[in-house]
């Protein structure tokens, strides 16, 4: 049996002793994809409680091996460039799964100095049957989709929005047959644009999309890398409230709004702006804090612009839970140092709380200053950043709040979500990464919050 295949097993007792074990759902798929020079180099962050350990596996056995989480709450992983997913329309065993009978949450970054993005990681029960990509319309190189089965027997067939540099043209549907552990990455030559491509399988698989080097705009330098794993349409939403991300100036964010069904009706902000066919997308050029909401379930997609608009920082790519698949308890890190990275200068989160939950908004145990917080419209939300340190964090709330994570240094940076209530990963049973003295007030709100948070997992857990 390859590597691939391997499972651990979470075993619970039950009040009359019996052990029951079922498949460990805090696994997820890694892939990278190329950036714009061989010498970037992938960094896959795995968080979670201080001990937990699993096993990171390959089909081809580069990278097959335990860890064990340190009282840091993060670790490290090295992915040689040699891993990432090339070359194109070629079926590849480069796709690592990491596995671990705890929860656990996993980011994959791609570092090159200038050009680099991170995305968070989906666990395996999110994976679904049906995508639509989201991605860019001008790169320097390759854009980029990729598609990894997590089991034997998958049949993918695509429908690119664009034509693929391998032949397949726009439009065309063609076929994939893929087994557990393979994966596949399509390119579209630079100035075309895969977004809204459709993904369909008789299988789930995990969907990577991005572009090897891209300016946001189009008019403004300078290019960085672009990647994110995008979400199956049963995990679209029809409300979404998007913060606007630090370091935007009056240049703000890009933000796509992309439907899955035709005649979908975007509302921003109060105002009707588009009815979109399938696969069609709706951008908003200068996005500051956005009330969106869709006559059927979409995709939002938010991007960070580069340099020349904002004055640090560049671009950087993610799609947005909708606001009612948040969560109100994140655990989380920012890059760390490394002997082949060095960590992100500034580190932010970008919230969307509600303003009724503003006072019980905490990090790391101490109640955070959400006095710049703007309200967001007549959302009932109330949007701002805050910045955070290198390393493991937590954030929360007593209720459930967006986050999402973004990080700068001269032109460079990247942009993630930490989690959903779809994939919730080590935030699913909350532990405090940071220390927190136990008897402290900070302490026992914090386990006040936790038991609340665990609630209501085993509740989503039990609804499906």
């Amino acid at each position: 049996m390859r590597p691939f295949y391997n499972t651990a097993k979470m075993c619970t007792a039950t009040l009359a002793g019996a052990l029951i074990c079922t498949a460990a759902w805090a696994d997820f798929i890694v892939v990278g994809h190329p950036n714009n020079h061989s010498s970037a180099a992938g960094h896959l962050f795995i968080f979670g409680a201080n001990g937990v350990t699993g096993t990171i596996a390959s089909n081809d056995g580069a990278l097959n091996q335990p860890f064990t989480i340190g009282p840091s709450g993060v670790l490290d992983i090295d992915v040689p460039s040699s891993q990432f997913l090339s070359p194109g329309n070629t079926v590849l065993n480069k796709a690592l799964r990491v596995t671990s009978a705890s929860p656990i949450s996993g980011y994959f970054l791609n570092r090159q100095q200038t050009t680099s993005d991170m995305g968070y990681l989906l666990d395996i029960p999110a994976l679904g049957t049906q995508y639509r990509v989201l991605s860019w319309q001008r790169a320097y190189d390759d854009i980029q989709m990729s598609l990894t089965a997590v089991q034997n027997g998958t049949v993918a067939t695509v429908t690119p929005a664009s034509p693929l540099v391998s032949g397949q043209a726009a439009g065309m549907p063609f076929t994939v047959s893929l087994n557990a552990g393979e994966s596949i990455i399509y390119n579209a030559a630079s100035g075309n644009d895969l977004t809204g491509s459709l993904i369909t399988a008789n299988k789930p698989l995990a969907v990577f999309s991005g572009t090897q080097c891209s300016n946001v705009p189009t008019d403004q330098f300078a290019c960085d890398h672009l990647f994110t794993q995008v979400p199956p349409v049963n995990h679209y939403a029809s409300e979404y409230v998007v913060p606007e991300t630090a370091n935007t100036g009056t240049a703000g964010n890009l933000v796509r709004i992309v439907a899955a069904t035709a005649n979908t009706v975007v509302t921003v902000n109060g105002t009707v702006v588009a009815t979109l066919a399938a696969g069609a997308f709706h951008e908003i050029a200068t996005a500051h804090n956005l009330h969106i909401t869709t006559s059927q379930p979409a995709l939002v997609g938010q991007y960070l612009k580069g340099v020349a608009a904002t004055g640090f920082g560049d671009p950087a790519l993610t799609y947005v839970p909708g606001i009612h698949q948040t969560l109100s308890d994140y655990v989380f890190t920012t890059p760390t140092t490394s002997a082949t990275s060095t960590a992100f200068e500034q580190n932010f989160l970008n919230l969307a709380v509600p303003t009724s939950a503003l006072g019980s908004l905490m990090l790391n145990g101490a109640t955070v200053d959400t006095s710049a917080f703007t309200p967001v419209g007549t959302s009932g939300y109330s949007a701002g950043t805050v910045a955070v340190p290198v390393g493991a964090g937590r954030i929360q709330a007593s209720t459930p709040f967006l986050a999402t994570l973004a990080g700068f240094s001269s032109f460079d940076s990247y942009l993630t979500i930490i989690g959903a209530s779809y994939s919730a990963g080590g935030s699913a049973q909350p532990t405090a990464a940071v220390p927190v003295p136990v008897n402290s007030p900070a302490g026992l709100l914090m386990a006040a919050l936790g038991l609340l948070a665990i609630g209501a997992w085993q509740q989503r857990r039990r609804q499906g």
